[in-house]
């Protein structure tokens, strides 16, 4: 955190500023990004962002605007947070008025072109501490860019299955469990990370359901770890994080309690009719002749049927349909048949 005393008069007088402007610009004949937010720090420091100080840093602040393709108040702003982040702690309105010698009043006048960093990636809002500050952190990629000599650029994340989906889902979410991306803005990243792959089939039948986006959130979590870590049990404490609502976390406790109630119901196994409706009721593009087939030769349960379905619909999103014929849905049964006979859940007498 940047930790400066107001002083009573800017560390360097207007001409000093002009005549120091003038030195860094000799001793840095050869400018890179680190080396002109270095300058811009230097004159920034204690100069509450005068006019003097916009005209002496206007060489390091327009280079750095145009490497970045950023306003010249934006790469000021940006180099603050930097210095501010470069200890490992967050940054704050408060904090860079500190190191300024401004009043809180004046930098939030920029508070616009701050909120078009976060918008572009350049640093992320965070959270607000106990003080109700909003807080803000520098992500790793734009230090890995400024040591590569390199500009940063706000990822696009178009998707070319599934797994990569998933996966970029998982970047964002594991940045709010550490606290470094609000919930406000993690749902605008996934809001955007959805609308970019609208073309994958698990996006297009999660827009099908029509449902909300902290929603479609939960179903996204659900079906990441379904996927990518085979688990088909979440505990709540590993999904609540995202959301800051109390009442929102409350109400998702409250039905996934309900669910967890439900399957504590014994219920008797179908018999052959009810097997095969259950079938076409959760494969419902598969050929008659089929479930009534599949119905006839194995005695499952409502639930196996589903795990069954649950496999063929994860394959099917992750292989396409046509790769998935009758010989892979029996396996799928074989494997179900051999996992009730290793495996007892539910009801024992």
């Amino acid at each position: 955190m940047i930790q400066k005393f107001r002083l009573a008069e800017p560390k360097m007088k207007d001409d000093g500023m002009k005549q120091r402007a003038k030195e860094l610009v000799k001793e840095n004949k050869e400018l890179t990004l680190l080396k002109a937010i270095n300058c811009i720090l230097e004159l920034a420091e204690d100069s509450e962002l005068s006019k003097v100080f916009w005209e002496a840093s206007h060489v390091f602040t327009d280079y750095v605007a145009e490497r970045m393709k950023i306003s010249p108040v934006q790469s000021v702003l940006m180099s603050l947070f930097i210095e501010s982040g470069s200890t490992g702690h967050s940054a704050s309105i408060a904090n860079i008025a500190r190191y300024t010698s401004c009043r809180n009043v004046k930098i939030m006048q920029y508070q616009q072109e701050v909120d078009d960093l976060v918008k572009r990636g350049f640093v992320r809002l965070s959270q607000k501490n106990y003080h109700q500050e909003k807080i803000y952190v520098i992500p790793s990629a734009l230090l890995d860019a400024l040591n590569r000599n390199e500009a940063h650029e706000k990822r696009v994340a178009v998707c070319s299955n599934v797994i990569e989906l998933f996966q970029n889902f998982f970047e964002l979410t594991h940045l709010r469990y550490e606290e470094e991306l609000s919930t406000e803005l993690l749902m605008e990243e996934v809001e955007d990370l959805i609308e970019q792959n609208k073309g994958l089939p698990f996006v297009r039948a999660l827009l099908d359901m029509h449902i909300d986006l902290d929603d479609e959130m939960i179903i996204m979590h659900l079906c990441r770890h379904l996927v990518l870590d085979n688990e088909d049990s979440i505990d709540i404490d590993r999904i609540s994080y995202l959301f800051d609502d109390k009442r929102e976390r409350y109400n998702f406790r409250r039905l996934m309690f309900e669910r967890r109630f439900l399957y504590k119901v014994k219920f008797e196994k179908p018999d052959c009719e009810q097997r095969a409706h259950i079938w076409h009721s959760m494969m419902p593009h598969l050929d008659r002749g089929i479930t009534t087939a599949l119905a006839s030769h194995y005695d499952f349960s409502g639930g196996q049927i589903e795990n069954i379905a649950r496999k063929y619909h994860v394959d099917c999103i992750l292989y396409g349909k046509k790769a998935i014929g009758q010989e892979t849905l029996e396996k799928y049964c074989q494997e179900e048949c051999l996992a009730q006979q290793t495996t007892r859940i539910g009801f024992v007498k």
